[in-house]
């Protein structure tokens, strides 16, 4: 194995940093240029062991191997985690948000860009077929690249209207059901709860999603239609039988506040466990009246 993950304190890896840096240059001499163009004495927020609470990511070891004894697919695989792990050592991406705002016959028509201050990091990739995921990709937006003062009169050279119809939300697929769950903040709009899922990994955790994925197709709730996934009507009429607050991630994400601060002895488990006991037996109550009422 060339890669590992090993669950211990990420200050011991300092230690290795020229380890592994002589082993990439033995394994990846591809990678020879990203070395010599990197500052090894940078410490991004990735060596901060507090933010560490299962694993850190896949990095290379220190082992120096042939590297014609692998497969093309395992030596481009070592590639991108060594690669991964040189941007470490790169400085920071830096850009900066434009935004022009103008006004043609009363309608305010806004357009934006981001301009790339210092390429930083991203220069590793440059080139490449690797996707970066990003907020601050660049926009060629020929418009903003101008300076521009406020109230300065531009000429409005062209104007097109065009009629669309709004489209459903794309039905999930494995990788975005699973994406959908770290980042399950982006669903929610109480500012507060949105603020505290930020600060978590999301529902569940990377060693639960899948299984709770699974047992979710398991008891037919859902269903695989090709690549897609669609909620079956039994999951439809779980959904709908359930108090609002069931089917919102704010329970979680409350919950989530709650084991934070167990994990931080400032919270103990038998009030959380008081506390959810109090709130089932209330939710279970809710359900029972309301199946009444209807049957009334």
């Amino acid at each position: 194995m060339l890669v590992q993950i090993v669950v211990f304190c990420l200050k011991k890896h300092l230690k290795q940093i020229n380890g592994i840096k002589s082993a990439i240059e033995n394994n990846c001499p591809a990678l020879q240029t990203a070395i010599d163009n990197a500052d090894f004495s940078l410490r991004s927020k990735a060596w901060n062991d507090k933010k560490v609470e299962a694993h850190h990511a896949i990095i290379p070891t220190l082992r120096k191997a042939k590297m014609d004894n692998l497969s093309n697919n395992e030596q481009a695989v070592y590639q991108v985690v060594a690669t991964q792990y040189l941007v470490q050592f790169y400085p920071a991406y830096k850009y900066s948000e434009l935004q022009i705002d103008v006004e043609i016959q009363g309608g305010k028509f806004i357009s934006k860009t981001n301009q790339m201050l210092d390429e930083g990091w991203k220069i590793l990739f440059r080139n490449k077929n690797i996707q970066i995921d990003s907020d601050a990709d660049d926009n060629n937006n020929g418009l903003l690249t101008k300076l521009i003062k406020k109230g300065e009169c531009v000429q409005c050279i062209d104007t097109e209207l065009l009629s669309k119809e709004t489209q459903p939300p794309r039905p999930f697929t494995d990788a975005t059901l699973l994406a959908a769950l770290t980042g399950i903040a982006r669903f929610v709009k109480d500012p507060e709860i949105k603020k505290i899922l930020r600060e978590t990994d999301g529902l569940g955790t990377e060693a639960t999603r899948a299984g709770i994925i699974e047992l979710l197709f398991k008891r037919q709730f859902l269903i695989r239609q090709g690549k897609s996934i669609r909620s079956t009507q039994i999951g439809k009429d779980l959904i709908l039988s359930l108090p609002d607050i069931m089917s919102m991630p704010d329970m979680t994400a409350h919950w989530e506040l709650q084991l934070d601060e167990i994990s931080k002895k400032s919270f103990s488990y038998q009030q959380f466990m008081y506390q959810l006991n109090s709130s089932l037996s209330n939710l279970i109550n809710q359900m029972k009246n309301a199946r009444l009422n209807i049957r009334s």
